[in-house]
């Protein structure tokens, strides 16, 4: 049998990216010299990091074909704005309004990689409390960001796009909570980027010491451009498929190289003859909701000693933004993290989530809710590592999918050897709205040690006829019995988000795509 090689191939083309190009956008930015060598560091690890194939694991079910990352990239050093040339549109005007109006002790605004407003309670601040954007952080409190700033959670060599965001970080976040400060109310931040922004790398840096507590809120969120033609933005490609045959889409393109991918995947569609394509395939014909937009972000979160974060993580990207993340956490002895992630928006999303307990007796609490529409993929990779004894995990994923959207969770718990008393959970729930969404959950368990609880599941169902029937019997619309439905599958998930405002927006998102 003959065996095919498949060389990577850059998603930047060889030379586009030089070393003069990462030290003129550094200098744009006005780094500090221990910054611009970091810049530089990342650079070069991606200079040798291989774009990811088809043939990688993670990547097997993704087709970035469509994906102009070149293109993309020329655009980097243009949209660096002044501080005091930010775009004030409409929804930059009602961010403002609703951080001003909200009883946040400390509030962020990001618009296009750049602070606009920001507010800080000065009995935090007396308190050591650091809450800042991070251009400020690097000038005002370098210590903190030298020894963290992509060096222990997140690392340059974790992935092409890790290393990618190395080179181009610029905006975001940083929170440094001091020993027993505990802060009650939820801090916020909003991220926004304008409808001629081409590229976002936000980063998030928190770090809590021992026996400190917060609450971090962020929401992330573009506008998508009007489509050509005059359709609305946002708009399903086609109607929902009336238990039709299958797609008779074309089937994404084989691998570089020449070889067919040959992937088993989860079963044919329901409701006739599926198409057994890996990927969805990408849109045809001319530009759908406007130019390629990449969001390339990092979470970096460090929990000292009897620590506790409640962190969220909202975004409702336009349809035109391609968004990569890597998003890690380290947790030491006794800490808790209950960490809540939701997606709404972007045309595609690629994120490796992960949760490292270090330190015994530490617990990590993830839940995600995520609903898509379209033609819209989500992709999210999580990964729970236990790695001192006696820590508790427990993850719910769930989904909301309609149209030819398309899901894939892949999860994994880790334990490692000596990581005995080990309690770990995970559970993806789908719920399939329409007969062409299709949900991929491959849950999994890697397990070194003898005295541990580890369990997991996934589901994938439509609506019962049954509830539609009650709902019916007692007056309540079609739409309306529907929506009630959904929104009581993600009540579980939703009711963990600590703000009443955060959680009515979702709940009002989710309302629209229903429909």
């Amino acid at each position: 049998m003959a065996v095919v090689t498949l060389k990577p191939q850059p998603l930047v083309k060889s030379g586009e990216l030089t070393r003069e190009l990462v030290e003129s956008y550094s200098a744009s930015l006005n780094d500090p010299e221990w910054m611009a060598a970091r810049r530089l560091e990342a650079w070069r690890v991606f200079r040798d990091t291989p774009a990811p194939q088809r043939a990688d694991e993670l990547w097997r079910r993704v087709d970035l074909s469509a994906f102009k990352l070149d293109q993309v990239i020329d655009q980097v050093i243009a949209s660096v704005l002044p501080e005091n040339d930010r775009p004030e549109g409409p929804g930059t005007v009602e961010a403002i309004k609703a951080l001003t109006d909200s009883n946040a002790p400390g509030w962020l605004l990001h618009v296009d990689g750049g602070r606009v407003q920001h507010h800080l309670d000065p009995a935090l601040a007396d308190q050591g409390v650091i809450f800042t954007d991070l251009a400020t952080a690097m000038r005002d409190h370098p210590h903190l960001l030298e020894k963290y700033l992509m060096t222990e959670c997140v690392k340059l060599t974790d992935s092409y796009f890790a290393a990618l965001h190395g080179i181009f970080m610029r905006g975001g976040v940083a929170l440094y909570v001091p020993k027993g400060v505990k802060i009650e109310l939820p801090l916020r931040t909003l991220t926004r980027m304008s409808a001629g922004q081409r590229t976002g790398f936000n980063h998030t840096l928190v770090v809590l010491d021992e026996g400190a507590r917060a609450t971090l809120i962020e929401e992330f969120g573009s506008d998508t451009p009007p489509l050509q033609g005059g359709a609305s933005n946002g708009a399903p490609v086609s109607p929902p498929y009336q238990g039709g045959a299958g797609s008779g889409a074309p089937v994404s393109p084989p691998l570089q190289g020449g070889a067919s991918s040959g992937a088993p995947v989860s079963p044919p569609y329901q409701g006739g003859a599926g198409s057994g394509a890996p990927v969805s395939p990408p849109y045809q014909g001319g530009a759908r909701g406007g130019a390629q937009v990449l969001y390339n972000g990092a979470v970096e979160i460090i929990l000292g000693k009897s620590s506790q974060l409640d962190y969220v993580s909202i975004q409702d990207w336009g349809r035109n933004v391609w968004a990569f993340t890597n998003e890690r956490a380290h947790l030491y002895e006794g800490s808790t993290l209950h960490w809540v992630v939701g997606g709404m928006g972007s045309k595609f999303t690629k994120t490796l989530l992960e949760a490292d307990m270090l330190g015994a007796h530490s617990t990590a609490l993830l839940s995600g809710v995520f609903f898509t529409d379209g033609r819209q993929q989500m992709h999210y990779d999580t990964q729970q590592n236990h790695i001192a004894p006696s820590c508790k995990s427990d993850l719910l994923y769930k989904n909301g999918l309609r149209d030819e959207s398309r899901t894939v969770w892949r999860g994994n718990i880790r334990v490692f050897p000596g990581a005995q008393k080990t309690d770990g959970y995970q559970a993806n729930r789908n719920l399939q709205l329409s007969p062409r969404a299709r949900a991929d959950s491959i849950p999994g368990l890697e397990i070194e040690a003898d005295d541990v609880r580890c369990t997991h599941g996934a589901t994938v169902g439509q609506i019962e006829p049954e509830p539609m029937f009650y709902m019916a019997t007692r007056g309540v619309p079609e739409v309306e019995a529907r929506r009630l439905i959904v929104e009581g599958f993600f009540a579980p998930v939703i009711e963990r988000i600590p703000l009443e405002e955060t959680r009515e927006r979702l709940l009002e998102e989710i309302g629209k795509k229903i429909g």
